[in-house]
């Protein structure tokens, strides 16, 4: 049996979703109101939460070989060949860029950049849980709801290469 862990949503992921969405939804409304139904005012405010929604983290499996992020309808696998660490990394998101993805409307996903750990791809719900994964050059930055556990049980699975 392969492992699962939840992606918990933390408050500024709830704060952020909730916000961003009754923004578009209210600028939809007020757009309709004034009797603009074009594309621009009324129809794209209420496409971006939508469009988001796909691209959520729902939660991660452990296979034999990789980690699994699961998507609201698909999954993305993280290929674990090169595995050198598997560490908690809780100010991970302190101070960091973002260079391409969604910055908290459902997820924290895309490719972000930091000075203490540089480029890295991130699937994420919650910046108190994150589990920095070192695999070759490349940083896979995810937040299981058990950090420890999941770390404990992706060693205790997975042969690291120093």
């Amino acid at each position: 049996m392969n492992p699962s862990f939840k992606a918990n949503w933390g408050r500024p992921l709830i704060l952020i979703s909730t916000v961003a969405t009754l923004i578009c939804l209210g600028v939809a409304i007020h757009s309709w109101q004034r009797g603009h139904h074009g594309l621009l005012r009324f129809w794209l405010p209420l496409l971006l939460p939508f469009t988001a929604l796909p691209f959520m983290v729902c939660g991660y499996r452990i296979e034999p070989g990789k980690v699994m992020v699961r998507r609201l309808f698909w999954e993305t696998g993280i290929p674990l060949a090169g595995l050198t660490s598997a560490e908690r990394e809780p100010e991970i998101m302190k101070g960091c860029l973002r260079l391409c993805g969604n910055g908290g409307i459902f997820s924290f996903t895309g490719w972000y950049w930091s000075r203490t750990c540089g480029m890295f791809r991130l699937f994420a719900t919650n910046t108190q849980d994150m589990v920095a994964l070192k695999i070759g050059r490349k940083t896979i930055v995810i937040s299981p709801d058990r950090p420890s556990e999941f770390i404990a049980t992706l060693e205790e699975r997975q042969p690291r290469h120093e």
